[in-house]
């Protein structure tokens, strides 16, 4: 009701199919496990390019869990970027996560299906942007922020609507 007038039609189908589906999405998600922020976005990375040891630390951990990592891939990419520089640039990044899981020994069967972990996280920053959204106090650069990350998400999923959206 919030945002009644505010919602696009790609956000009202997303949200609806979604909300169609969340056992079956939760269900899906069946790949290795690790340590998930479940809010990965820049609002909660500081960064000092000065510090060799740690050039960035992540903050805000009041929403962490168990989950996919690439779930938090999707979040960051889907709730911070542009969907036209997100689709442009995706591939490449995920590229470069996985060389880096690779890298740090992550067995190879544990990277195979890291894209389609990707693509089926695309929900994850509209979800957060919607139950955030109302457990928050309402502030106008609150009210934006959130509508964007939903937004932005719901264009994800329907990006990769063969994975996100063929339930």
């Amino acid at each position: 009701d919030r945002y009644r007038d505010r919602i696009t039609q790609e956000m009202k189908m997303v949200g609806e199919r979604y909300l169609g589906n969340i056992k079956r999405w939760l269900d899906s998600r069946s790949g290795p496990r690790c340590l998930t922020h479940n809010d990965f976005r820049p609002d909660n990375m500081l960064y000092c390019a000065d510090d060799k040891d740690k050039p960035i630390v992540i903050v805000d951990w009041q929403t962490v869990g168990v989950g996919e990592g690439a779930s938090d891939i999707a979040y960051y990419l889907g709730t911070s970027m542009d969907p036209a520089t997100r689709k442009a640039e995706e591939p490449g990044l995920l590229a470069r996560y996985r060389t880096q899981l690779d890298r740090h020994s992550v067995p190879f069967a544990d990277l195979a299906h890291q894209w389609d972990a990707y693509r089926l996280a695309s929900f994850s920053g509209m979800l957060m942007g919607v139950t955030a959204s109302m457990v928050v106090e309402q502030t106008d650069r609150g009210d934006a922020m959130f509508l964007a990350m939903s937004e932005r998400s719901a264009l994800m999923a329907i990006d990769h609507a063969e994975i996100a959206l063929d339930f």
